[in-house]
């Protein structure tokens, strides 16, 4: 950086009090206008963070400010692959996050789109994996590159062995997920690497829903603070985020006495976790076609209705008494305080007072429609300002796996589909590079 970009917008002085950092302040400013995770949290040590945000003006304000603008995802990961980047050493100023998207077997879809950019050579240029359900596991096979292991977890060995047990008159049975198939898989026949992914320091993070913590249920569990003495933990937390309500029974208790259950009881989307983790970029995979724009019909609204109900009621009796008088001594203080809102809150007879279900499927509903467009910036977290994030989608092929799929004739459908969408993404991204060149 010259000393005309380091002059104070202000006296024009160069300045020059900036302490000597691993990553060169060009190496972070010039990809984006957001220092990369490991340099906030040198400058943190070394000045403090109130120092931080003087510093990072006389940096930021001698350029020009511009909104962020969307930008393809894949191509900053092609342009790493081209210069050799090494996760973990290298520090281009960014922190490019994976996401995987929840949804029981129809996981296999964005699970089957990793193994295509491992093969394209782009998985090595992640720095960090996400998931919430079943997508915290494929993000520790995608992480450990034991896609193929993986994939045939979904397609085999899940079926196989009766993660879902059906429905039935006779003998009658009611739908049942059982949780010690996936560990049976994970922990003997396709085992995780887990001891191995914690000693290596790749970030992998899973979220869940901490129904000890109602007011604050959406948790997240990262590798980088697992005990590599006690690796098995970690992969106990995976599991705790897949905890279905009421299919896979009761909420799943830890040894603090803390009850989980899966993740999109507090989740939205996996993108919240890499936003809340400090991602500057995210490519984000999806196990289902786009969304229909049309307006919802009255039919989909009422099931949305009907399941956010069954969720309240799930959350609700898995709380315990004690936090529930808390909570309606709270809502009572805030009454007080709020006496025209409280006013309109009484026109119904049943205003929740804790976080419901309910409100994390509007997100994930408000979510969906904002996440139609590939490529698009979404809003940060804390010091991110915005973060730019692509979303790549299967095609919707005849057949697609749906969450209680376990047809493996479906699954395979899955995997096709998940490799042609990388394949398309690909092709586009390059022909976009292409025509850049040219012009």
């Amino acid at each position: 950086m010259s000393n005309e970009e380091l002059r104070s917008p202000t006296t024009g002085d160069v300045e020059t009090d900036f302490p000597v950092l691993s990553a060169k302040p060009a190496e972070v400013l010039e990809p984006g206008y957001r220092a990369s995770h490991a340099y906030e949290e040198e400058v943190l040590q070394s000045l403090g963070e109130q120092s931080v945000g003087a510093m990072k003006i006389s940096y930021i304000e001698s350029r020009p400010e511009k909104e962020r603008l969307p930008e393809s995802v894949l191509k900053i990961l092609m342009d790493r692959k081209e210069r050799g980047y090494r996760r973990g050493i290298d520090n281009d100023g960014r922190k490019v996050g994976l996401t995987f998207d929840p949804g029981a077997y129809s996981g296999v879809v964005s699970l089957a789109m990793a193994r295509k950019l491992q093969a394209a050579g782009l998985l090595e240029c992640v720095d960090a994996f996400y998931g919430l359900s079943a997508g915290g596991v494929n993000a520790a096979y995608a992480a450990m590159g034991q896609l193929k292991e993986g994939m045939d977890t979904y397609v085999n060995l899940m079926p196989d062995n009766g993660l879902l047990q059906f429905p039935s008159l006779f003998p009658p049975k009611s739908l049942k997920m059982d949780l010690d198939v996936l560990r049976q898989a994970v922990y003997e026949q396709h085992p995780l690497k887990i001891k191995e992914l914690i000693d290596s320091k790749i970030p992998v993070v899973v979220g869940v829903s901490d129904l000890s913590n109602p007011d604050n249920p959406a948790k997240m569990f990262k590798s980088t603070e697992a005990d590599s003495r006690n690796p098995n933990e970690f992969i106990e937390q995976m599991i705790m985020g897949c905890n279905l309500p009421f299919i896979a029974g009761s909420p799943i208790q830890d040894s603090e006495g803390h009850k989980y259950t899966d993740a999109t009881m507090a989740w939205s989307s996996p993108v919240e976790l890499a936003i809340r983790d400090g991602c500057t970029e995210v490519l984000s995979l999806a196990n289902f076609a786009p969304p229909p724009q049309e307006i919802k019909t009255l039919k989909s609204k009422l099931a949305t209705i009907v399941t956010g109900q069954v969720g309240n009621r799930y959350l609700e009796h898995h709380m315990s008494e004690e936090y529930k008088e808390d909570a309606k001594r709270q809502k009572t203080l805030w009454q007080i305080t709020h006496p025209f809102k409280a006013l309109q809150d009484a026109l119904f007879d049943d205003v929740p007072y804790y976080p419901m279900y309910s409100e994390a499927l509007a997100r994930k509903d408000k979510i969906e429609h904002t996440y139609s467009e590939s490529i698009f910036v979404e809003k940060g977290f804390g010091r991110v300002p915005a973060v730019a994030v692509e979303r790549i989608y299967p095609p919707d092929l005849p057949g697609l796996p749906e969450i209680l799929t376990a047809d493996k004739r479906r699954l395979r459908v899955g995997i096709k589909a998940g490799r042609l969408a990388i394949r398309k993404a690909l092709k586009s991204a390059q022909l976009n590079t292409d025509e850049a060149v040219a012009a």
